[in-house]
């Protein structure tokens, strides 16, 4: 039997003149098993997964229409999905990326030595420890400026990081 990953909407309508309130389900298919998801994520309207292959796919929940972000590439542990972005660390070079989901464009965060271990994300920043020197750096997801973010080296394997820091 296939697994399928399913979701159910539920519109809650209430009226000041009824204290009763209906919901109208909808259920729908966003993926089949047959794709071999991994690393699921739903964040701002999306569902965002890694596949077999190294790629990264997505789903409209709105829209209901699927669609990829890279084919291939991406370390699958490292995808995270807050406030509308995606971000993955590549298999190939260490790099770090992003993808902003509404405006559907791909972007570059930071070139090479990004440890896969300790990279945080919140629905604004990314911090990700660079492996050359040991410092956190972070990133504005909405700016698209860098900076440092620790003043000397740490140690943190999976940093956690919310809001405005």
């Amino acid at each position: 039997m296939a697994r399928k990953l399913t979701i159910m909407l539920a519109l809650v309508i209430s009226t000041q003149h009824c204290m009763a309130t209906s919901y109208n389900l909808d259920q729908f298919t966003v993926l089949e098993d047959s794709m071999s998801p991994s690393n699921i994520h739903v964040s701002s309207g999306f569902v965002v997964y890694t596949d077999m292959n190294g790629g990264i796919q997505a789903y409209d929940l709105e829209a209901r229409q699927s669609f990829t972000i890279i084919q291939t590439g991406a370390e699958s542990m490292s995808l995270d999905s807050k406030g509308g972005f995606v971000i993955w660390k590549a298999m190939t070079d260490s790099s770090l990326y992003g993808y902003d989901l509404l405006k559907r464009q791909q972007f570059t965060i930071a070139q090479n030595n990004v440890d896969a271990m300790a990279i945080g994300m919140s629905e604004k920043y990314v911090v990700w420890r660079d492996m050359s020197d040991g410092y956190m750096q972070a990133y504005d997801l909405t700016t698209h400026e860098a900076f440092t973010a620790s003043m000397m080296p740490v140690e943190s394997m999976k940093p956690l990081i919310a809001g405005n820091f």
